[in-house]
C-alpha cells in the first residue's frame, strides 16, 4: 500500500511518543473481526500475552469491555487500530476508550475512507497517497546509493524501476 502500517508504526515506536503516553496498544484487526478476540489482543498486546490469555479467556465481552476502561481510564493511552475494514469495529469497542482529557489518542489505518470519515474521535483523517515518479526515484536512489551518486548509466533504470512501482514506495 501508500504505507499507512509503516506510518503508524513509526508514530508508535517514536521515542518522543513512548515517553509521552502511560500505555501504548497495538490491535490489527482482520476484515472478518471478533470482538472478543480483538479485546483479548488489546488488552494482551503490553508483552503479557501468555499468562494474561488464559484469564481473559473466561471473561465475556462485557467484562472485557469493562477491564479495558479500567485499565485506561486513569491513564494518557495510544492505541493503534490497524487496518480497520470497518466501522463496526470501533462501534462496538468505542465504550472501552474513556475520554478523560488526558491527551489520548486512537489512530486508525484503514483503506476505507468511509471508515476514516465515520470514527468520530476528534480529529480528521490524514489520507496518504502515491509518491510522484519524481519523489518514488528519489526514495529509490537514497535506497539504493545512500549518500552516493547514482551513475548516469543507471538513471534510464532507475526511472524505469520508479515508474512501475506506481508511487506505492514497498512495491
Amino acid at each position: 500500500g501508500v504505507g499507512k502500517t509503516t506510518l503508524a508504526k513509526k508514530v508508535y515506536n517514536d521515542s518522543s511518543v513512548i515517553c509521552n503516553f502511560h500505555i501504548r496498544l497495538w490491535c490489527t484487526v482482520s476484515p472478518e473481526f471478533n470482538t472478543k478476540s480483538l479485546l483479548i489482543q488489546i488488552l494482551c498486546s503490553n508483552g503479557k500475552q501468555s499468562r494474561m490469555d488464559e484469564e481473559l479467556k473466561n471473561l465475556n465481552e462485557h467484562e472485557l469491555l469493562h477491564k479495558l476502561y479500567q485499565r485506561l481510564k486513569t491513564k494518557r493511552y495510544l492505541v493503534v487500530f490497524d487496518d480497520v475494514w470497518d466501522i463496526k469495529v470501533w462501534n462496538e469497542l468505542r465504550i472501552s476508550f474513556p475520554d478523560e482529557k488526558k491527551g489520548s489518542r486512537i489512530i486508525f489505518t484503514s483503506r476505507s475512507s468511509n471508515v476514516a470519515s465515520q470514527v468520530e474521535f476528534g480529529g480528521k483523517p490524514h489520507n496518504l497517497v502515491p509518491l510522484s515518479e519524481k519523489e518514488s526515484f528519489e526514495l529509490l536512489l537514497k535506497k539504493v546509493f545512500g549518500n552516493e551518486d547514482c551513475p548516469q548509466a543507471l538513471h534510464g533504470l532507475g526511472m524505469e524501476i520508479a515508474k512501475k512501482c506506481r508511487g506505492l514506495p514497498f512495491a
